[in-house]
C-alpha cells in the first residue's frame, strides 16, 4: 500500500466516523474505545523504561566523557545528549508518587514496629 493511498484510507475512515486503527466505530474521535486503551497501555508500560540512545548516553556519561564527545562519538547534537542525560537521569530515580511514599512509611512504621 502507497502512503497516498493509506491517507485516503485514514481521510475516508475519519469522514465516516471510524477507528483511523482498527475500522471499528469510534464516532467524532480519530480513535475506538479499544485502541485508545491499547494506547494508553502501551504508554504505561513504557513509562519507566530508558530508551536505548538514554542508556548510551548515560554510560558514557558515567565514564567520563563530555557532552561533546558524546555528541560527537553518537552523531548527535550536544543539546540532545543534555537532553538525553536529563530524560535518563530522572528515569532511573523512578520518583515516587504520593501513594507509593505513604505505602513505604506505612511499611517501615510496622517494621520498626516488630524489631522492639
Amino acid at each position: 500500500m502507497s502512503s497516498t493511498s493509506g491517507r485516503a484510507l485514514l481521510r475516508r475512515r475519519r469522514a465516516n466516523g471510524l477507528c483511523s486503527r482498527c475500522g471499528e466505530k469510534s464516532g467524532p474521535r480519530y480513535r475506538c474505545a479499544k485502541c485508545r486503551g491499547l494506547d494508553a497501555a502501551w504508554r504505561e508500560g513504557r513509562k519507566g523504561e530508558m530508551s536505548p540512545q538514554q542508556r548510551r548516553v548515560l554510560m558514557l556519561k558515567r565514564g567520563g566523557m563530555s557532552n561533546e564527545a558524546i555528541a560527537a562519538r553518537l552523531r548527535i547534537q550536544v543539546i540532545s545528549v543534555d537532553a538525553a542525560y536529563k530524560l535518563a537521569k530522572r528515569t532511573e530515580s523512578r520518583v515516587l508518587s504520593e501513594a507509593e511514599i505513604d505505602e513505604l512509611q506505612r511499611l517501615h512504621r510496622i517494621a520498626n514496629m516488630v524489631a522492639r
